[in-house]
């Protein structure tokens, strides 16, 4: 009877030990994303140099994991774009990112980073939408519906879009409302508080902050400068 009981009592602490040493690894493999994601959300670093007596300020800016990226991925010049969904001229911006796009096709990138205003009420929530519909490659088609229907913000509205795009509708509701990608884009709002991001849109191009008025012929003759 006592080694009975005793071999019942290894048997479980073997078991015990499995579960710890599984749950050690989940830990550690969560640690691990964690900490590298971590790092390039922080790889930030100012430097501060003179040009023609007037204080500029640089960045080490880069794609996250999942940040939404149109055009070639290893293009001579990123244009990172911090961009609130809701703000008012959102549309307009992108119109512009889209025909420098298209006349640097081979040389530059436009990368979306999620900002949110604070009077924004749906801009997270039309932002998971967005990199949920990214998820099965449709994140450009579905930024475009979203900023042509500026009142329609609602589980509704994006279900429908992601049948109109014709994606699976089922892991677009799933993908939404597990919060899959929610992580991802409050990175992008540290990312911009590390970097005093105030408005939307803040643009900076490789790592240098355009402070000019958005428009074609100012991106155009930065871009100019960059790609020689």
């Amino acid at each position: 009877m006592t080694k009975n009981i005793s071999n019942g009592l290894n048997q479980k602490d073997k078991i015990l030990s499995i579960f710890i040493l599984l749950l050690l690894a989940i830990f550690l493999s969560f640690f691990v994303y964690v900490v590298v994601d971590g790092i390039n959300v922080f790889k930030i670093i100012k430097n501060v140099k003179v040009v023609d007596s007037q204080v500029e300020k640089e960045y080490e800016l880069s794609p996250l994991l999942n940040d939404a990226i149109k055009g070639i991925k290893d293009a001579r010049v990123s244009v990172y774009c911090f961009l609130d969904f809701e703000a008012d001229d959102t549309k307009n911006v992108v119109e512009t990112i889209n025909q420098v796009l298209q006349k640097y096709p081979n040389n530059v990138n436009f990368v979306w980073k999620d900002f949110r205003l604070s009077n924004s009420y749906y801009s997270q929530s039309i932002a998971l939408a967005a990199r949920c519909a990214g998820s099965q490659d449709k994140y450009w088609d579905f930024v475009n519906i979203v900023l042509d229907n500026p009142t329609e913000h609602n589980l509704a509205f994006y279900t429908k879009t992601a049948t109109d795009l014709k994606i699976s509708t089922q892991q677009f509701i799933d993908c939404y409302n597990s919060r899959e990608f929610i992580k991802d884009i409050e990175y992008n709002y540290g990312e911009a508080n590390v970097l005093d991001v105030k408005d939307s849109p803040t643009i900076f191009i490789n790592q240098l902050k355009f402070d000019k008025e958005v428009s074609f012929e100012n991106l155009d003759g930065v871009i100019k400068t960059l790609i020689k």
